[in-house]
Parts: C-alpha cells; sequence; structure tokens
C-alpha cells in the first residue's frame, strides 16, 4: 500500500515528538504522543503528553503534475501544573521542548520548511491542575499529483 506524502510528514514529527526527553536534552520527559484528535482522558496518568493532527492542506499547483502544499498542523500539549500557587512551569517547559524540536534538525527533517504560529495556552485552575496548549505549526513541501 502506497503511504502518501502527508502520512509520512506526520509520522516523523510523531516520532521527532516522542525523542523530547531529558536523556536527549529536552527539559521535559514526554510520556504520551498520539495521532488525532485526542481530550485530556487520553492523556490521565500520562502526561505530559501530545497530540498531532492536520487541520488542513493548502495546495499550490507549481507546475503541471507537482503542487506544494502547506500542513496545517496542531500540537496539543498536557501536562500537569500546580495552578493553586500559580506554577505553570511544567506547560512551559513543554512548550519551550516542543518548539526546540521542531526547529532542530537531528530531531525534524522538515525544519527548514517548518513554522511555527501562533500558540494558545490553556492555565487551569485551582479546581484543575492541568495547563493546555495549541500549537498551530506549518510544514512546506512539494509532490506529485496522486501522492498528496
Amino acid at each position: 500500500m502506497t503511504i502518501s506524502n502527508r502520512a509520512t510528514i506526520l509520522g516523523d514529527l510523531k516520532r521527532a515528538l516522542e525523542s523530547i526527553t531529558i536523556a536527549n536534552g529536552f527539559q521535559t520527559d514526554v510520556e504520551t504522543v498520539l495521532r488525532g484528535i485526542q481530550p485530556e482522558e487520553a492523556f490521565s496518568g500520562r502526561m505530559p503528553g501530545l497530540c498531532l493532527w492536520n487541520e488542513r492542506g493548502p495546495r499550490d499547483n507549481l507546475y503541471q503534475g507537482g503542487s506544494e502544499r502547506r500542513l496545517v498542523c496542531h500540537i496539543w500539549g498536557y501536562a500537569v501544573v500546580q495552578a493553586d500557587i500559580g506554577n505553570y512551569e511544567a506547560l512551559d517547559k513543554l512548550v519551550a521542548d516542543v518548539e526546540k524540536c521542531l526547529m532542530t534538525e537531528s530531531y525534524n527533517g522538515y525544519w527548514g520548511f517548518t513554522d511555527i504560529r501562533e500558540t494558545v495556552y490553556y492555565e487551569g485552575g485551582i479546581d484543575d491542575p492541568i495547563g493546555i496548549f495549541d500549537m498551530v505549526v506549518e510544514v512546506s513541501y512539494n509532490y506529485a499529483f496522486a501522492s498528496p
């Protein structure tokens, strides 16, 4: 079965995110990385956790038979925080580690074609000791028709 460029890139990005560990020079040890839209419950007892999903893939025709596509991806991150004392350090470290991973060639072979866009943070309150972020990432690539 032929795999698409999109599926290959998403698989490679997932493996890159799985490499976020203290042993690899990051600030956090990511416990779980899942593909697709995942709720907080999917990471219960396995945080910090990340999920990666592809929102859309705009295409520009470059020449007859070939195009450039921009994968617009979301990386959602989940971390246990100490909201009762205002400590969201685990969330901040996780975001920094994801950025470092995506922009380091040895982890992300697409780093030169990767743009990190906006990041939205949710800082849980006293009764909700979890921090969540949504990072929008675009990865550009060229492909021949029928291999999106």
